[in-house]
Order: structure tokens, then C-alpha cells, then sequence
């Protein structure tokens, strides 16, 4: 057993830290299933530009009210009326430990890029780890998408930690809409969910950040090829990045779909705004627009082959003028999306 505690002191060096590994609260990402956020999308915040903790009021309000419901954890037994008789006659059930703030608990021989922090340890007497607990503040999505509104995200989280932490159990703690507290116990049984033993699963882990590390070399040496105008090592490299992306398959529907556009999803199906009796004339306008897209594509493509060929006769240069005889010309010039190209060769 290698578990190794990690103080990173402040918010920044925690930044820092979160920036160069993954966390617990990442990984159902990574198994695909998270419903806010797709792997892709957590693939480029770790490429990223900014490493900062991303603060939000749900995860504010998380924070303020972690003690209450810590508080709550430790008088909890049966349900919501038994655990709040407890808590005000002060009658506690459990003892917990809590890490100081920014400390992490690692175990790099099960997994090298994996870092986890508990929200509460159970602990005896004497201090000695029982069990993990996670606390989550659950809204009307999760109430009415998952069973007992236990999002797998959350399981996947604890179950990480009781992994990492090498205890025998773990304890999610729910608060549903203010209304009501659950308590569910896991027991380590050697995987994370099913089918996904706990090997596995860290290969799976490390694999994903395997090719973050090698995307992040990657990046560097396009910014230099982009900065030294190398236009063919420049596509080798972004042919490079695409390989180490995750996958289109697999990137869950509804959380894609949200990074991607600005529309929002019901049930993995973007909702229809409203349904109208389609008309011939409009037929036949939806076909033409199909035909001219089709024409379109093929005229896109010849045109990026003249563009392949001018840039090949310049020995790959970005930015250029090439002048000819009678004032006419094609000026070449790099932009946010590849290059420009202009002429007023008729």
C-alpha cells in the first residue's frame, strides 16, 4: 500500500495540482457518465488554457453548507425525521474526520495520474479510516433521472475514493431539494461499476491522461510550427492531436450536445420547438437547398485543392503576395481558421 497525503497550502498550488492529474469528481466523465460534461470536454479544459478551480453558485452553496450536512451525516438513522429528532437533541451516531483544506490522498501505484479527496473520512476511536463519504446536494434533474436521485456520477466518485483510500465502505450522503436525506452504503467489492473492475478502470484512467500529456506536447510543437509558418508539419501535428481525442462514440449525447451548441436536451433528444404542415412549395426549397449544399461541398473541395496547390508551389508559406503581370495577384493569409485566401485574377 502506497497512500500518500498531499498539502498543496493554498487555492493556487490546489489549482496547479487539480491542472497536472485528475480527481475523483472527473472520472465518471471518462466512463461517460456525467450528463454535464463530455469526455472531449473535459479532454480540452485539461489542454487548456486556464487551470482555475471553475466556481460556481451551486458549488458555493455545496461548500457553505458541506458542515450542516457533515453535522447531519454523523446524526443520521433511518431517515429525515429520525436524523433531525437526533440532531437537535444532539445525539450523534458516527465519528468523522475531515482533511484540511487543499490536501489531496493519492496511491500511485494503483493509478499514477489519480488524485481523490473525500468529502469526510468515518473513522474509529482512535482515528483509523472505516469508510469514505461523499456529501452531494441534489437538484429536480437528478430527482427525476436516477433512481432514488443517485446520479452514477456521484457513485463512480465514492467508489473511487474507497479505492484510492483502501477502505471497505463508503457512504453517499444526498440532500434531496432541502426536503429530504438519504444515506446509501457501498461495500468495496472490487469494482467500480458493473462490468468495470477497479484494474481495469485505472488502466482506463491513466490511458486518458496518457493522451492529455502527450496532446499538451503536441500543442507546443504546433504553436511552433504555426509560428515558423511550417504548413506541413503544422497538419501532421493536428492530424496527431485528433488521434489522441477522445473518440465521437464516445462522448454521451446530452452533454456533448450542450458543449457543442447552445441548445439544451431532454432525455439524450433535443426538444422540437413546434411542429408546422409542410407545403409543396417548401419541398420543393428544401430540395433545391439539399442539391446547392451537395454542390457546395464538391465546390469546397476543389477549392481547398488549389488552395493545397498554391500553398505547395510557395514551399508551404502562409503568409505571402505572389504578384503577376497586368497588376493581378493572390494574396495568402493566415487565419483563427486556416487561411485566406484572395485574387483578382478574373
Amino acid at each position: 500500500m502506497a497512500i500518500e497525503i498531499i498539502d498543496t497550502h493554498n487555492e493556487e498550488q490546489w489549482g496547479k495540482y487539480r491542472h497536472d492529474g485528475l480527481g475523483a469528481s472527473e472520472c465518471s466523465t471518462i466512463l461517460n457518465l456525467n450528463p454535464f460534461q463530455a469526455p472531449i470536454q473535459l479532454f480540452h479544459k485539461k489542454l487548456g488554457i486556464d487551470y482555475a478551480f471553475e466556481r460556481n453558485l451551486k458549488a458555493l452553496h455545496g461548500q457553505a453548507t458541506e458542515a450542516l450536512s457533515s453535522n447531519l451525516y454523523e446524526c443520521f438513522e433511518i431517515d429525515t425525521k429520525h436524523t433531525m429528532y437526533n440532531y437537535n437533541k444532539g445525539i450523534k451516531l458516527r465519528k468523522v474526520f475531515k482533511f484540511p483544506q487543499y490536501q489531496y490522498v493519492r496511491d500511485t501505484e494503483k493509478c499514477k495520474s489519480l488524485f481523490v479527496s473525500p468529502d469526510r473520512m468515518m473513522v474509529d476511536d482512535n482515528g483509523n479510516w472505516l469508510g469514505s463519504v461523499e456529501i452531494k446536494q441534489t437538484g429536480w434533474f437528478s430527482i427525476k433521472q436516477y433512481k432514488e436521485g443517485i446520479s452514477p456520477s456521484h457513485i463512480v466518485q465514492l467508489k473511487t475514493q474507497m479505492a484510492i483510500c483502501d477502505v471497505p465502505k463508503g457512504h453517499l450522503v444526498t440532500l434531496l431539494e432541502r426536503d429530504e436525506i438519504k444515506l446509501k452504503e457501498f461495500e468495496r467489492d472490487g469494482f467500480i461499476v458493473d462490468g468495470i473492475a477497479e484494474e481495469e478502470y485505472f488502466k482506463i484512467i491513466d490511458t486518458f491522461w496518457g493522451n492529455i500529456l502527450k496532446a499538451r506536447a503536441i500543442n507546443a510543437q504546433l504553436y511552433e510550427a504555426k509560428r515558423t509558418k511550417d504548413l506541413m508539419l503544422a497538419r501532421e501535428l493536428m492530424l496527431m492531436l485528433e488521434e489522441c481525442e477522445p473518440k465521437v462514440e464516445d462522448n454521451n449525447t446530452l452533454s456533448f450536445e450542450k458543449y457543442v451548441t447552445e441548445f439544451y436536451y431532454e432525455n439524450n433528444v433535443r426538444k422540437p420547438q413546434k411542429e408546422i404542415e409542410g407545403t409543396e412549395e417548401m419541398y420543393k426549397v428544401v430540395q433545391g437547398y439539399n442539391l446547392a449544399t451537395q454542390n457546395y461541398k464538391e465546390a469546397d473541395k476543389t477549392r481547398q485543392m488549389y488552395k493545397n496547390k498554391i500553398l505547395d508551389m510557395c514551399k508551404g508559406s502562409l503568409d505571402f503576395k505572389v504578384k503577376f503581370s497586368g497588376k493581378e495577384y493572390v494574396q495568402v493569409t493566415p487565419t483563427s481558421r486556416g487561411i485566406s485566401l484572395k485574387t483578382n485574377i478574373k
